[in-house]
């Protein structure tokens, strides 16, 4: 998006843009948009929140397959019921459990230059445990979890243990 805005468009169309964000977070993204609305850029924003910059004049929402105008956001449909569906066959039974420990971290430190995002973590998730994470943007959840995953650079330079075993960097050899 910061590209999309660098390029000055005439036209924005973006989708669910306050996904992620925290109260301020949004705020800010409305003032943004309603600047831009002021140079005379366009906006097309895809939402199912509450939330919407001032700017916007314009409501409309997807009623069985047809585009439905709207007077004002106050006329939108909200809170219709979602269906529970069925789980899938392979999540209807619990998983067999390989290791006691599915994650352990020890001192985890993660910086970007001078600013450190992770201090000294120690964490653990046994088996059968549920967690839930949070903090605020730019807190370092993404970067925990990117960690977990393997997607970060500084995944191997870490002390970080996926069911029992270290998290090592794996060198594939050509035939």
């Amino acid at each position: 998006m910061v590209k999309a805005l660098w390029l000055q468009p005439q036209l924005l169309i973006i989708d669910q843009p306050y996904t992620g964000l925290d109260v301020q977070s949004r705020k800010d993204l409305n003032q943004v948009f309603d600047q831009l609305a002021e140079k005379g850029v366009s906006l097309l924003l895809i939402s199912n929140d509450d939330e919407q910059p001032d700017c916007i004049n314009r409501f409309a929402e997807i009623q069985d397959g047809k585009i439905v105008i709207r007077q004002n956001s106050g006329e939108i449909s909200k809170g219709i019921p979602r269906k529970r569906k069925e789980l899938p066959y392979f999540l209807q039974q619990s998983p067999k459990v390989s290791a006691p420990i599915m994650v352990k971290m020890k001192q985890i430190h993660i910086s970007y230059g001078e600013k450190q995002v992770l201090k000294n973590i120690d964490w653990e998730v046994k088996a059968g445990e549920k967690w839930l994470l949070q903090g605020h943007n730019g807190s370092g959840k993404s970067t925990l979890l990117s960690l977990i995953n393997g997607d970060h650079p500084q995944a191997y330079a870490n002390d970080i243990y996926l069911l029992v075993k270290k998290r090592i960097r794996r060198k594939y050899l050509g035939n």
